[in-house]
């Protein structure tokens, strides 16, 4: 679980925002890796940007790239771990959701499509989604949603 938080202050035209999240195992409370986060926002949304995942060591364990440019929920994405190769992506949004994984090097690309529900997100945009429908999860009621997982190449 990461400790990474953001908050969003409104300003006038995109704005960078750098900052560290933290994974720590949950039982152990070991420090397991890093995130080193350089992001785009425009007030309070989320334009896209990188994460690059740095183990205790310092090595850099892999990369993630983001663009909300298509859908505000269901970011392109891609991302790869350096010592496996393998890769998940969200390559393009439109009526359908567009996956695409390679579990190691060498591998093929596997992709398939899935249907664009409007309760969908992906990804980060599961972040975006929650801070959009907060006021919605404070009253008690209930969100429904469907997860797009590029990683099982399914929702």
């Amino acid at each position: 679980m990461t400790g990474a938080i953001w908050t969003l202050a409104a300003a006038a035209g995109p704005q960078p925002l750098k900052f560290y999240g933290y994974a720590y195992d949950l039982h152990s409370n070991r420090y397991l890796y890093t995130e080193v986060h350089d992001q785009r926002a425009d007030g309070e949304r989320w334009l896209g940007g990188t994460i690059a995942y740095y183990a205790a060591d310092g090595t850099r364990l892999g990369r993630k790239t983001l663009d909300f440019s298509q859908d505000p929920y269901v970011p392109v994405y891609r991302f790869e771990m350096d010592a496996s190769g393998y890769l998940e992506a969200i390559f393009r949004v439109d009526d359908r959701v567009h996956l695409r994984r390679r579990l190691r090097s060498g591998e093929e690309l596997k992709e398939t499509a899935v249907p664009r529900l409007a309760s969908m997100c992906a990804d980060s945009g599961f972040h975006a989604l929650i801070r959009a429908r907060f006021d919605e999860l404070m009253s008690g009621r209930p969100l429904h949603l469907q997860l797009a997982a590029a990683g099982s190449l399914d929702s």
